[in-house]
């Protein structure tokens, strides 16, 4: 009973000398923002506002300074400098400062804080605390009392209720000596904090950025440099698109150059072929003497279509005096033509019917335009079609090139894709392969077509060989055919059209069995295709 008692008068002792010390220990605190990496800044912030708001709470402080920025100098060494943090607190005019860091483990925070009064650090904690808001918030006021009073929340209700002796709190009631106490979970230990501005050990797990202030300006920077590798993209699409709209317009008007050139060189010609012959002089004025004329007909490729010899008579003409007469001959002529100029002498009129009938000579002589004044030198078609092929029918699709060797006659080569969904026999299944699959085979060809490249439609017939390598899977060889063909181009401009071709052949090969084996070795190949065609 006395050593209760003893317990109670104990108790009440240190209550009423907490009351009667309270308002002659009443001190100006700061509290600096906590030092972080990889923490939300929002977080921190809280974290600080917590600490701030449950020390101006306590009583224990006449004011709470919450810095809204990171001092200078506050960083991971600092927090174990007494010196350092001390010199914080003076420039912020407090007595003491309450610091800390906090960093991210996982789902969790590690939480350290340093209590500095009188120009020594009183006492460090270290805490894990969950990352769930409402516990952050619940446990942060007991963290804090038992950072600025050594006792625990949950020890001093153990007392209270009789169940943890008094005496415990004897060892917190340390000066501002040598030794603190750290909490680890529940746990406690003691460091050495006499060094002064050597450092603490206990933040040696801890791995944060010194200053967050130039974390965020890093990341502002970094932003920056991402919003300028941005714009400069953007930038050179647009010069992109630019150059491209450019080369577009040049290429548009020299088209359009090239089209009014033609237009005017045909008009030219056409004027030329249009203008009437030049009225023909009175021949009556001349003294002319024709012999035997010779008359070379060219036909429009400037080549010579022989010589031929038109004899002139006009004896009419060489009747006439000769102007070496004498004035009275002159004279007489000259009454003779006034008297006569009403009407036009006989030999005019055998003139002009000469030249006319010889007008009418050439004319028939001339050779009809074969219209292959712009022929192409090359003709590229692309084509989808059907073939069959003994008891496969394939969907057919391939380019084709024809270079023209004459005005009519073409060379030309392709590639077509044969393309068909067959039922494998039994017999031929692969282990575990679908009854049904897809094969292609690539035959290509080469051969003759006699082209008309005159007016819109324009039609086409030849032949070719044809030749399919590794037609059949697994196997070597090569199969060979022969088609005769034939077909149209119908243009809707000087170089593009559409196109509709068909052919028929045979294909021969060894191993078509292992295809189907109801195939035979040679069969009839029937195909229809059609497409677009460009003219080069």
């Amino acid at each position: 009973m006395s050593v209760r008692l003893h317990r109670l008068f104990a108790l009440a002792g240190l209550g009423l000398g907490v009351a009667w010390s309270a308002p002659a220990a009443a001190l100006d605190a700061t509290v600096p923002p906590l030092v972080s990496k990889g923490v939300d800044p929002l977080i921190v912030l809280n974290m600080t506002s917590l600490i701030s708001s449950e020390m101006d709470f306590m009583g224990d402080f006449e004011t709470v300074k919450q810095l809204d920025k990171m001092p200078a100098g506050l960083d991971a060494r600092c927090l174990g400098s007494a010196s350092c943090l001390s010199g914080i607190a003076k420039a912020n005019g407090t007595d003491a400062i309450v610091a800390g860091a906090v960093g991210a483990t996982g789902n969790k925070f590690d939480l350290f804080l340093v209590y500095v009064k009188g120009g020594a650090i009183v006492r460090t904690k270290e805490y894990t605390i969950a990352n769930v808001p409402s516990i952050i918030a619940d446990s942060m006021s007991g963290y804090v009392k038992e950072l600025i009073t050594g006792k625990s929340p949950a020890a001093q209700a153990a007392v209270a209720a009789g169940t943890m002796d008094a005496d415990i709190f004897e060892d917190e009631e340390e000066g501002f000596g040598s030794v603190a106490s750290v909490a680890t979970g529940g746990n406690s230990r003691r460091i050495d904090t006499s060094s002064g501005g050597r450092g603490s050990s206990e933040l040696d797990d801890f791995d944060f950025e010194a200053d967050p202030e130039a974390e965020r300006k890093a990341a502002a920077a970094k932003a920056e440099e991402a919003r300028k590798a941005e714009e400069a993209r953007k930038a050179e699409e647009a010069r992109k698109a630019e150059e491209a709209r450019r080369a577009e317009e040049a290429r548009r008007a020299e088209e359009d150059r090239r089209r009014k050139e033609e237009a005017a060189a045909a008009a030219a010609l056409a004027a030329k072929k249009a203008q009437p012959v030049e009225e023909e002089e009175d021949f009556e004025d001349f003294d002319l003497s024709f012999g035997a004329a010779a008359i070379e007909v060219v036909d429009e490729d400037g080549e010579s279509g022989g010589r031929g010899a038109v004899a002139a008579d006009f004896e009419e003409l060489d009747e006439r005096p000769s102007r070496s007469s004498s004035s009275s001959g002159r004279s007489s002529s000259s009454s003779s033509r006034s008297s006569s100029s009403d009407k036009p002498s006989s030999s005019s009129r055998a003139s002009s019917s000469r030249y006319e009938d010889l007008d009418k000579d050439n004319s028939r002589t001339r050779k009809p335009s074969s219209g292959n004044d712009n022929a192409p030198t090359a003709v590229v078609a692309g084509r989808i079609g059907y073939s069959k092929f003994q008891g496969l029918g394939f969907v057919t699709y391939g380019a084709e090139v024809s270079f023209m060797a004459t005005k009519t006659l073409a060379i030309l080569g392709g590639v077509e894709a044969y393309s068909t969904k067959r039922a494998v026999p039994e017999e031929l299944q692969d282990q575990g392969a679908p009854p049904e699959i897809w094969n292609t085979i690539l035959p290509f060809n080469l051969g003759l077509a006699y082209r008309f490249l005159d007016g819109s439609v324009q039609p086409y017939a030849g032949a070719d060989v044809i030749m399919i390598p590794g037609y059949v899977k697994d196997t070597s060889g090569l199969a060979t055919g022969l088609r005769l063909r034939a077909g149209a181009d119908f243009m809707v401009s000087d170089k593009f059209g559409f196109n509709l071709n068909t052919s028929v052949g045979m294909w021969a090969g060894q191993n078509f069995e292992q295809v189907d084996t109801s195939s035979s070795n040679a069969a009839l190949v029937p195909q229809f295709s059609g497409g677009t065609v460009v003219h080069f």
